[in-house]
C-alpha cells in the first residue's frame, strides 16, 4: 500500500522542480485552476468530478 503522505511530499517537490523550469507555465497550470472560482457556477466537487471524468475517458 501507497504511503499517500509521503507521495504527496514528494509530488510537491517535484513541482517545484518543475516551477523552477518554466515558471509561466506554472503560472498558466494555477490560473486554470483557479479559473472555475471566480465564478463558482459548478462548485469545487462537480469541477473535480469532470476533471476525473475527462482524465478517465482519455
Amino acid at each position: 500500500m501507497l504511503d499517500w503522505n509521503n507521495y504527496r511530499s514528494e509530488l510537491m517537490q517535484r513541482l517545484g522542480e518543475l516551477g523552477k523550469l518554466t515558471p509561466e507555465t506554472m503560472k498558466g497550470v494555477v490560473a486554470l485552476g483557479n479559473a472555475g472560482n471566480k465564478t463558482d457556477l459548478l462548485g469545487a466537487k462537480v469541477r473535480e468530478l469532470i476533471a476525473l471524468a475527462c482524465a478517465v475517458t482519455t
